[in-house]
């Protein structure tokens, strides 16, 4: 980070705390700014929903990000024990936060103690987690209990929703009269570290196998997918493709069909921002389809006759022609082209509406649900689960932190 982002946070969000203690390795002068702001208040200005407060639907998301936060606290070395009643009003925490003079110790101050069990929706505890930290609780608890201040943290908020923030940890990039939001947080275990615990079941995994669950019709998907040949080049993993019918999964699950029709329009903007940035960071070719969403079922059942051996490299066609190519990946035309160009036997065109062949769709469709998966990319690396794109960064550091304690 430089010195001149920003950190959002609110103490009552797990991964603020993982955000700001990775930050709080880095020497003072290059340590964002800290910028408290509520995230329910964040949540309730931009219609946005979510843990702590509510848990997301459906209830396979709910528990796969109550696992990953546990996961990356573990990889990070970092214990969370919420407090009781947690998530508790953090209001005047965060105020507290604004009005000291050298904020980044007394917010750290304050997130240990929230995420050591502490109370921090009681003034006096507050008082007192600050004196133990070398602060004058009482004076800082004063100004914090001040009307302006209270104005001050409504004003930050009105702030973060005109900034474009939904969602907390977001780490603001200024330059240049511009910025750029990061959003979350992601753990980045080193090999040979912190490899106790949850983590150590992880990190040394006993196979280099994964499973890549996808569906044509995700971006998403689409990005994590260009990086696999990466992945087995470096770490040696043995990839098996899942191939899946996202829509038939969403409505099995109850969810949104198009999720990011669904999204606020601040997310929703954020994720297509954040897809062109990693597009370009892998440098691969990406244009958002114009015929978007798209009926991916005969490539899909297409690529479920392939040979395995040549599966990937025809997803890969398939995918940059309707990502890359704007190509209308539901016609003939396209797919035989597709093929063609692959290698693939071209009698298997012949094969995609034999009930074997829907057949097949339909239970690869019904075993991911089975699994607990409720979206793409999701990939299943010794026996967990990492849904998202930026995950395959997550995954393939896993698989080399694995291979290298392996090798000694």
């Amino acid at each position: 980070m430089a010195a001149d982002d920003e950190l959002w946070f609110d103490f009552v969000s797990a991964e603020s705390y993982l955000a700001f203690r990775r930050a709080d390795l880095e020497p003072p002068a290059s340590r964002p700014k800290p910028c408290p702001v509520s995230l329910r208040g964040l949540f309730e200005a931009t219609g946005t929903s979510g843990l702590p407060f509510t848990a997301p639907a459906p209830p396979a998301k709910a528990r796969y990000l109550e696992l990953a936060q546990a996961r990356a606290a573990a990889i990070e070395g970092v214990a969370l024990t919420a407090p009781l009643g947690h998530p508790l009003d953090t209001s005047l925490a965060l105020r507290v936060a604004l009005v000291g003079h050298d904020a980044w110790p007394v917010a750290r101050a304050l997130f240990d103690a929230y995420w050591l069990g502490r109370a921090l929706d009681q003034p006096q505890v507050i008082a007192r987690v600050l004196d133990e930290g070398g602060f004058d609780g009482h004076a800082l608890l004063e100004a914090a209990q001040r009307e302006r201040n209270a104005n001050e943290l409504a004003a930050r908020t009105s702030a973060a929703v005109e900034t474009g923030l939904f969602d907390l940890p977001t780490t603001i990039h200024r330059r240049e009269g511009r910025h750029e939001l990061a959003v979350g947080f992601t753990p980045a275990p080193q090999p040979n570290l912190r490899s106790g615990g949850a983590a150590k079941s992880v990190l040394f995994a006993a196979t280099k196998a994964i499973d890549f669950y996808f569906d044509y019709a995700s971006p998403f998907a689409y990005l994590a997918a260009t990086q696999l040949p990466r992945v087995i080049a470096h770490t040696g993993a043995e990839v098996t493709l899942r191939p899946l019918l996202l829509g038939g999964l969403f409505r099995s699950l109850g969810t949104a069909n198009v999720p990011l029709f669904a999204m606020s329009d601040a997310k929703r903007q954020y994720q297509l921002q954040h897809l062109t940035r990693a597009a370009a960071e892998w440098q691969v070719p990406f244009r958002f389809a114009t015929r978007f969403p798209m009926n991916t079922v005969k490539a899909l059942r297409l690529t479920t006759l392939a040979p395995p051996e040549r599966q990937l490299e025809l997803a890969l066609a398939i995918f940059t022609a309707f990502w890359a190519d704007d190509r209308d990946i539901s016609s003939d035309e396209v797919l035989l082209d597709v093929v063609e160009k692959t290698g693939v036997d071209q009698a298997l065109l012949g094969k995609l509406d034999d009930s074997a062949t829907k057949q097949r769709l339909r239970e690869a469709t019904d075993a991911a649900s089975a699994l607990g998966i409720f979206g793409v990319p999701t990939i299943i690396y010794g026996s967990q689960p990492f849904w998202g794109q930026d995950n395959i960064e997550l995954v393939a550091r896993l698989l080399g932190a694995a291979t290298n304690a392996t090798a000694r």
